[in-house]
């Protein structure tokens, strides 16, 4: 096993334990919570976090025949950084299963937990992009811009109607961004 794969190996387990986290956490809020507690915007983070673990995890696999990322401590510390944030996003979305307690005021209270490590975490997507690209001038960047400034704005913002119309605008930039990346790969 080359660097680059005990890299891959340590990621993959730390991608999915947040996915773990999101599953484990969107059942138990579904199913332990009375209905008038059953908030969506939880669940559209959830699918959100989802969404872009489960991108980045198969970006590494086709990026795994790079074998850099063991040459520099720094480097590998850095490339490492980006699943974990993932992870804390994830493990921020919803509440521990069986902790009483409102699912949107949970929500509410944790944004910055959820927002925030999102929007370092593709701001370092943005970094990587332009430095492998040699330009910051390139149309993906235009999403990592966005994506971040998005995540940002939730992280601060306490405004349910914005955080509905940000949300939904996220998860629809996720998928066109999904969509043309997968299409431009064929």
């Amino acid at each position: 096993m080359n660097s680059s794969e005990h890299l891959l190996v340590l990621m993959s387990i730390i991608l999915g334990l947040g996915i773990r986290d999101l599953l484990v956490g969107g059942r138990a809020a579904a199913i332990d919570r009375p209905r008038e507690d059953l908030a969506l915007m939880p669940f559209l983070a959830g699918l959100l976090v989802l969404l872009a673990t489960v991108q980045f995890w198969w970006y590494l696999f086709i990026v795994a025949n790079r074998d850099v990322w063991g040459t520099n401590f720094f480097l590998f510390a850095t490339v490492l950084l980006r699943p974990a944030l993932l992870f804390l996003s994830a493990a921020s979305v919803f509440p521990p299963a069986g902790r009483p307690g409102n699912l949107a005021d949970h929500y509410f209270r944790n944004r910055g937990f959820i927002y925030l490590p999102l929007a370092a975490f593709e701001l370092h997507n943005l970094v990587e992009s332009a430095t492998n690209l040699g330009t910051l001038r390139h149309t993906a960047h235009i999403f990592h811009v966005l994506f971040t400034i998005t995540c940002v704005v939730l992280a601060v913002s306490s405004s349910r109607k914005w955080h509905r119309i940000l949300l939904s605008l996220l998860l629809v930039l996720a998928l066109v961004f999904i969509g043309a990346f997968s299409l431009r790969l064929t």
